[in-house]
């Protein structure tokens, strides 16, 4: 699209196809010819809303010029995903796109996608710490979890199947191994260390169970407690207490 072409047909249309291409001066001009009009976010079933497409090819200055629009929703769903725009720039890995939308207007920096996840949570899975890091900072939610997620396979520590249970940032982050997002989430103001799923189980429980020990060092450095390993010592003792007693009746 020709940046000094006339701007012919309808400008909402062209807005989204000026975004596809990457076209600053365009996307612009296009804003402008607008007025003070709202800017609807989906016209169409089958169009694409202009900040969707602009962050899926990565353009950058084009999502800046779109966030700072008042009239662009920067909440906007992909329909396609059924996620929002902020789950899509962090799913690929855009940390300048992400930035400019958590200036938007009114963005909402802890929306959940259709299986309950928050952006943070995703970051948290894929291991992006820089990416948890500028989450974190725009003031995501460092305690609230991934919801409930239908999956085929049982879950990580039960027999049961089909749901996996609902994990906290730090859960995902123990269970991928990824040892400097769990370091930074250990050490943020107010996370939960001992945050148990909805079976009952702590990211200090599945770096155990998956054998991750530098990660659990990590988390019992930081206040994580193995409830399991305390029981048993416990019942290590009572055991012991219990031989001496039928030892000293013996020689009674």
């Amino acid at each position: 699209m020709d940046p000094v072409a006339p701007l012919t047909g309808r400008p909402v249309p062209l807005l989204n196809r000026a975004a596809m291409a990457g076209n600053v001066p365009a996307v612009s001009a296009l804003l402008a010819s607008l007025g003070t009009a709202p800017i609807p976010s989906r016209r169409r079933p089958y169009h694409t809303p202009a900040l969707v497409s602009a962050v899926q090819k990565g353009f950058v200055d084009v999502v800046k010029v779109l966030c700072e629009d008042e009239r662009v929703n920067v909440n906007v769903v992909d329909r396609v995903r059924e996620v929002s725009v902020l789950h899509l720039a962090v799913q690929i890995g855009g940390q300048e796109v992400v930035r400019c939308l958590l200036r938007g207007n009114n963005i909402k920096v802890d929306v959940r996608c259709p299986s309950g996840g928050t952006p943070l949570c995703l970051a948290a899975r894929k291991g992006n710490l820089a990416m948890v890091r500028l989450l974190l900072e725009g003031g995501a939610g460092v305690n609230l979890s991934g919801g409930l997620t239908q999956c085929p396979g049982p879950s990580e520590l039960s027999n049961g199947g089909g749901i996996r249970p609902s994990y906290t940032p730090l859960h995902f982050a123990t269970i991928g191994g990824h040892l400097s997002v769990v370091r930074f989430l250990a050490e943020w103001e107010g996370v939960d260390i001992n945050a148990r799923d909805v079976e009952g189980y702590t990211p200090l429980d599945y770096a155990l169970r998956r054998g991750h020990i530098k990660i659990a060092r990590v988390l019992k450095g930081h206040g994580a407690t193995d409830k399991k390993y305390k029981k048993r010592r416990q019942l290590r003792g009572y055991a012991v207490a219990l031989m001496g007693l039928g030892s000293c009746s013996r020689s009674v």
